[in-house]
């Protein structure tokens, strides 16, 4: 698209909060405990937190409009996203490091390292 110098621009829209009836009309499984707690939970954060739909497309058209990428309807509830999924990576790092010293010093490493060089000889 540069190269043809169409005006082209695009952005990334990441709603949060906004009230529309998604839990009210939305097919679920009402068997489910876990999923009808959820679905009344993220509902009630809905109409505490949420923007009317009017709200929401005047942020998303004025984000689009200053050429920004990123457009949030809630900026502070993606960063408080965004840092509990790296609270939880940097945690899976250190599990993961966990787990491979554990794997590292374990006998059963040692044996199978010790058979496949006897293969490779």
């Amino acid at each position: 698209m540069q190269i043809k110098g169409a005006p082209i621009h695009v952005s990334a829209v990441l709603p949060a909060q906004v009230a529309t009836r998604i839990f009210e009309d939305a097919p679920t499984d009402r068997k489910s405990s876990f999923v009808e707690r959820q679905r009344e939970m993220m509902h009630a954060m809905v109409l505490q937190m949420g923007l009317t739909p009017m709200q929401a497309g005047e942020v998303i058209l004025e984000g689009i409009a200053s050429g920004a990428f990123w457009v949030f309807t809630h900026p502070e509830t993606t960063a408080e996203i965004a840092q509990g999924r790296a609270d939880y990576f940097a945690g899976e790092k250190e599990r993961y490091q966990t787990a491979l010293e554990n794997l590292l010093r374990s006998p059963a490493y040692a044996r199978q390292i010790a058979m496949n060089g006897k293969r490779q000889a």
